[in-house]
């Protein structure tokens, strides 16, 4: 047995007499009643906001970031997920996905500036490391077939 409740599948599992939600990841229900309750606990915890550009950390703790329209914002047990759409011309391996609120950050002028100077320092980083790489193949090695020892 199947039921479509508010954009989610809700399917009976005979086998083990459980009721299980397969559009979210939540824990099997004894009931279809519960199953359906905690979809509407978890709809009425959305907060409901204008779309806002956002930047988006490329991984956790990542100094990459992507520019990114928030969509809408969620509490599912007990954490912050919203959904975001990268501006386009960015990840275009995900098109519209969940991330976790706490790698997202406000994009305005300001932190555009602050964004701006973090390129910047990545990109004298990369060139360092190059220049490292590029004087460290001018060092001679031992040669020790020639020596002694």
């Amino acid at each position: 047995m199947q039921e479509n409740y508010k954009g989610h599948h809700i399917t009976y599992h005979e086998q083990e007499n459980k009721w299980r939600i397969n559009s979210i990841s939540y824990p099997t229900y004894v009931s279809l009643k519960s199953a359906k309750d905690s979809i509407d606990r978890s709809l009425d915890k959305s907060v409901k906001f204008e779309r806002m550009p956002c930047y988006v950390a490329d991984g956790q703790y990542s100094s990459k970031m992507f520019p990114a329209i928030i969509t809408s914002v969620t509490a599912i047990r007990g954490y912050m997920k919203a959904r975001v759409t990268p501006v386009a011309g960015n990840r275009t391996d995900r098109r519209n996905y969940e991330e976790r609120t706490d790698s997202i950050y406000i994009r305005d002028a300001a932190s555009d500036k602050i964004w701006e100077r973090v390129e910047l320092l990545q990109a004298v980083i990369e060139d360092t490391k190059t220049e490292i790489k590029g004087l460290i193949k001018k060092l001679k090695p031992i040669d020790f077939k020639d020596s002694d020892a």
